[in-house]
């Protein structure tokens, strides 16, 4: 028919979204509103990686729309399915946490770095809405998932290139590249990432967990291609690009990705379990391989690969048994700052001649000794601490500096009313207080800080039961002044927390309680109807192959989500994968049970449907 032959035209802009949108990196100086700008370290944003992919990402959607309103005026009907339910009431969240958000510039066009305001987050809706009523063949579904594997393929190429330390972006055809002819001159000598180090990879994604987050999706959808390779041809291209993918994936060392992956892996042996052993051969070949590349890896590395697997021992002993914070409290008595550690307490005065003082937890004082620039106590109980006490003549303040480890912090003294204030983000100054934190005592540290964030995110959530804060605002409602447990957990109390490090916890704050609970709805929905449909297939049908590689991908996104965050570069991807899995999950299903139509099954519409029963 006519209309299947120009289907690819409809289709296109989300072929756009999941191949083009992870490629772009591009300078942005962009100019922060007064709020943004309070919770950012500058009144600008010097950003490479979301904020010309949120533009893009918008384009691409807005010709989505077009494209589903002629495909919509030309007679075809809008699919009917139970999934827009869950889709429509988080749609509704978002508008509603946006116009009752009180950072409305933010919740529109949202956070410095990130980029995922209200626009954005409807754009993921659209995605998963495209997707469903526009892929209709086996030809369009090959056209996507070519277009998605060679942009991860050139993602894959650049991020294990700065495996082995060869950054393209360091170098002076990538700085080109990604350097605006206006900033060119000033930027070209400066450019010089946070991740750029030495077996990192941060790819096309600034931060190496986003790096996971995309790598498990890609790594679990080429695998499960590779198990069902028909020919050898086809095996070693899914193989060569599997490999490729799962060196990014352990290359990232992100710990989410690997718990995703693992658990995405579990999931699909059982459902795949026919077909690894009929190819049992390949699979211990491919095993193999991975070993090799882990090994490999690993060694280039000293041994970083090994030990972020170990950690994941570590980390869950952490969560069954706790751990004995090394710094247990930080507070003011009596004009002194008080420092509670695992050996001993430690209280620190200015004398009357505006000299530091040190005492022990029963007031006995301590001895100290100076080099050149820092100060040591005399004894092994506190080993671990340096201080430098640096004059102000302005306010007879003073401004102490406190090691400990590598954990560091400044605290403002002032020599008239004897007191300590730390110094958080920006510079503010804060006093010294509790602040509210719910669960993770003694966990604070699980997931590299995770656990603190998590701790001082959960008592946000009553203020959300109806409505969220607003999209992309929950660093402009976390307690940024908690700069003590920033010292602690973080080992610095000026940094900047904007974001949670769970998807979920992400959701139930911006746009609230219910609106999580749809997209809960809408991820259990379509996992727990896949995992029926998959469970009893013998995968003879070209969909069921390709629902089960996207579910797969799906499963680890989703669990990687509980430790890491929806972000622009990686979440347009998982969202219209989501949306395909859908849109083959209700091929593939009916009222009456599963069956397979040869119309599904060969991608070519015909007069006359044969149904046969699947089972």
């Amino acid at each position: 028919m006519e209309r299947d032959k120009n289907g690819i035209i409809y289709i296109l802009p989300l072929g756009l979204i999941i191949g083009i949108i992870p490629l772009i990196v591009h300078y942005k100086k962009v100019i922060l509103g007064a709020v943004a700008a309070s919770y950012w370290v500058r009144n600008f944003n010097t950003d490479f990686f979301s904020y010309y992919k949120m533009v893009f990402f918008l384009s691409f959607i807005f010709l989505g729309f077009i494209m589903f309103y002629i495909y919509i005026r030309k007679g075809n009907q809008v699919q009917k399915t139970i999934y827009y339910l869950p889709l429509s009431l988080y749609t509704l969240m978002i508008v509603i946490s946006t116009v009752f958000s009180e950072c409305r510039y933010t919740s529109l066009f949202g956070f410095p770095d990130r980029y995922e305001g209200m626009s954005v987050l409807l754009g993921y809706v659209l995605a998963v809405i495209f997707a469903i009523n526009l892929i209709k063949t086996k030809k369009h579904l090959k056209f996507l998932f070519i277009i998605l594997l060679i942009s991860a393929v050139v993602i894959g190429l650049i991020g294990i290139y700065q495996f082995f330390g060869l950054d393209f972006f360091q170098s002076s055809i990538g700085k080109k590249v990604i350097l605006s002819f206006s900033g060119y001159d000033q930027l070209i000598n400066k450019l010089d990432f946070r991740f750029n180090d030495h077996n990192i990879i941060y790819s096309t994604f600034y931060n190496p967990n986003f790096v996971g987050s995309y790598f498990v999706m890609l790594f679990m959808l080429t695998l499960v291609m590779y198990l069902f390779a028909g020919n050898r041809e086809e095996m070693l291209l899914y193989g060569a690009i599997n490999l490729l993918m799962f060196a990014n994936w352990v290359g990232s060392l992100s710990r989410a990705g690997f718990v995703g992956g693992i658990i995405s892996i579990i999931i699909i042996g059982l459902l795949l379990r026919g077909i690894i052993k009929e190819k049992l051969q390949s699979v211990l070949i491919l095993i193999i391989c991975f070993l090799l590349i882990f090994a490999g890896m690993d060694y280039f590395s000293g041994g970083r690969l090994s030990g972020g697997l170990l950690s994941l021992g570590r980390e869950s002993r952490m969560v069954i048994e706790g751990e004995i914070q090394q710094i247990e409290d930080i507070k003011t008595e009596n004009g002194e700052l008080y420092f509670d550690t695992n050996t001993a307490g430690l209280r620190i005065a200015l004398t009357d001649e505006g000299k530091l003082g040190f005492k022990d937890s029963s007031g006995n004082l301590l001895s100290y000794y100076k080099d050149d620039e820092f100060i040591y106590i005399n004894n092994q109980n506190y080993n671990k601490f340096k201080f430098r006490l640096l004059e102000n003549d302005n306010n007879n303040n003073e401004l102490l500096e406190v090691y400990y480890g590598k954990k560091q912090a400044n605290f403002l003294v002032n020599t008239d009313l004897d007191y300590f204030w730390i110094i958080g983000m920006r510079g503010y100054v804060y006093p010294i207080k509790e602040v509210e934190g719910w669960g993770f005592k003694g966990r604070e540290r699980l997931g590299s800080g995770r656990g603190y964030i998590w701790s001082r995110s959960l008592p946000l959530l009553q203020k959300t039961i109806f409505k969220g804060l607003g999209p992309d605002s929950f660093a402009l409602y976390f307690p940024q002044h908690d700069a003590v447990g920033k010292f602690i957990y973080l080992g610095t109390a000026a940094k900047i927390v904007d974001k949670p490090h769970n998807l979920y916890l992400q959701i139930a704050i911006n746009t609230g309680l219910i609106s999580l609970l749809a997209v809960l709805a809408l991820f259990g929905m379509y996992f727990f109807r896949s995992l029926k449909l998959f469970w009893t297939s013998n995968f003879s049908n070209w969909f069921a192959r390709a629902g089960v590689a996207i579910f797969a991908a799906f499963t680890g996104y989703a669990v990687t989500g509980l430790f890491n965050d929806s972000v622009i570069s990686v979440a347009p991807v998982f969202w219209t994968l989501m949306g395909m899995g859908i849109m083959i999950e209700m091929k593939l299903k009916n009222e009456n049970g599963y069956v397979f139509r040869n119309s599904i099954y060969t991608g070519k519409l015909q007069e006359k449907v044969v149904v046969k029963q699947y089972t």
